[in-house]
């Protein structure tokens, strides 16, 4: 085996999932081969692969097992929330609710007392061509370049 062919192969040997006789090949190159042999130990240092479990490795505890089973639900089925939905079983936040209400009162307030003259303030008096001033006239040197219907407004 060369040594591509062991690089390829880095991965599934430090998982140990090769089968038996391309791990002996494995096997036989690392012996005769530093490079490759330093880059299966680097794998197995910085964490390319986890190290095989050992055989005295206890699996999950029953118990534990059936609590993680209990814990996961099924999501609902779309029929399951619509028939939710329709009888009123729809579970509403506490606070979604207050702020549902209170928007609903100042909206109506808003309509209620928004359209009453006797609650708007009365707007002040537009400024009267008589008591506007002046327009400035413009600085010597400078040439004023606005159109004539602009230049009135100043």
């Amino acid at each position: 085996m060369r040594c591509g062919e062991v690089r390829d192969r880095v991965a599934p040997y430090v998982d140990g999932a090769l089968d038996g006789a391309q791990a002996s090949q494995v096997r036989d190159h690392l012996a005769g081969c530093p490079a490759c042999r330093d880059l299966v130990d680097t794998a197995r240092r910085v964490g390319f692969a986890p190290p095989p479990p050992s055989p005295s490795a206890d699996p999950l505890d029953p118990r534990m097992l059936e609590a993680i089973i209990a814990g996961v639900e099924a999501p609902p089925t779309r029929r399951e929330r619509v028939s939710r939905w329709l009888n009123g079983r729809v579970e509403v936040p506490k606070k979604w609710l207050a702020l549902y209400v209170v928007g609903l009162l100042a909206t109506v307030a808003w309509g209620a007392f928004g359209s009453c003259a006797a609650l708007r303030p009365e707007p002040a008096p537009l400024p009267t061509s008589a008591s506007a001033p002046a327009p400035a006239a413009p600085s010597s040197g400078t040439a004023n370049l606005a159109p004539a219907h602009y230049r009135q407004l100043y």
